[in-house]
């Protein structure tokens, strides 16, 4: 984990140093300020400096929490980021509930079902989500559940943003995790929870569908080749129910290739799902990221580049150690 934030660190200070163009002092000047204090603060920024000892510098700012200023928001980066950060969680974890909890199952019935018509329908399903863009996918999801059905007089799914904010402002929710639902719930502020709820489905469902997909895929690939081994099929000579052999010998074992591809799908979308988030006007970091490289806010995008790449590594991590809960032979 050191080692992989340490090189993603040597890139974005290369990026962020190293490319003509790109000055690090112009997220705190204008056009107006005096060549003089342009130069105080090259100095004390350490940019009068050689590239190894601003990489030191860079270094420890991203250490202490000096991750710059954002020059198109006025506010510095960290503090940017931690403000849309629980929305970005929040989706994802959403998303990813719907991943595992529907490619889970799709996969297990598949592969119970191989080459029948549940099969095919699963299969069919999960080609279609690998398949479809999400940028399109969510198109079409607002069209339909929200224009299509106000136009047909049935009730509709909001199609953007985190919350109502004429219901926010008569039931305000209190700010404890970040987190709207979990707040709302709380402090006991059900009518918020309902629409942060609601707000959740569409952009939610939206990014899971690619996901759902490549799970469903991975785990039907998975059990069907456990199924085949040798202690499944003793516990059958044995005369246990199906449902034993599957769920209690075959599953976990199973599990294993589809917590790794849902481990690392799950530290994408928390790093930021740039499209969906621009799609539902999302208030998270991807849609955040996005803005920042139209408005070319270097220290924004680099900031956003190395939580995105902790956030991946960490999820890697989570995955290793769930490994050993599965499989107690790979914790020995």
């Amino acid at each position: 984990m050191v080692f992989v934030i340490l090189g993603v660190t040597v890139l974005s200070f290369y990026l962020s140093r190293g490319i003509p163009g790109i000055d690090p002092v112009a997220a705190y000047v204008t056009e107006r300020t005096p060549d003089e204090v342009i130069e105080k603060l090259r100095i004390q920024l350490g940019l009068n400096q050689p590239l190894p000892i601003q990489y030191f510098y860079y270094l420890r700012d991203l250490i202490s929490g000096n991750w710059g200023y954002s020059r198109s928001l006025t506010q510095p980066v960290v503090e940017a980021l931690a403000q849309r950060f629980p929305a970005t969680f929040e989706l994802t974890m959403f998303a990813i509930i719907l991943s595992v909890g529907i490619g889970v199952p799709l996969g297990i019935i598949s592969a119970i079902k191989n080459n029948r018509a549940p099969d095919h329908a699963s299969r069919l399903y999960a080609l279609t989500g690998v398949s479809i863009p999400v940028f399109w996918f969510g198109l079409l999801l607002q069209i339909v559940f929200f224009y299509q059905f106000r136009q047909w007089g049935l009730p509709s799914l909001p199609s953007s943003g985190r919350f109502d904010a004429v219901l926010n402002l008569e039931h305000p929710i209190q700010h404890i995790t970040g987190l709207a639902v979990l707040d709302s719930l709380i402090t006991g502020n059900f009518i918020m929870t309902q629409d942060a709820i609601a707000h959740l489905i569409l952009p939610a469902f939206a990014l899971s569908f690619i996901s759902t997909g490549v799970i469903a895929r991975i785990m039907r690939s998975s059990m069907m080749e456990v199924l085949r081994q040798d202690y499944i099929i003793m516990a059958r000579s044995k005369g246990l129910s199906e449902r034993v052999v599957i769920y209690r010998h075959a599953l976990k074992n199973a599990l294993i290739p589809a917590v790794t591809v849902a481990g690392l799908i799950f530290g994408g979308l928390l790093s930021g799902a740039v499209l969906t988030e621009t799609i539902f006007t999302w208030p998270g970091i991807g849609r955040l990221a996005a803005t920042s490289i139209i408005r070319n806010d270097t220290a924004l995008i680099l900031g956003f580049v190395i939580i995105a790449a902790a956030i991946v590594v960490i999820a890697n991590l989570l995955v290793d150690i769930l490994y050993g809960y599965l499989d107690p032979r790979i914790k020995y």
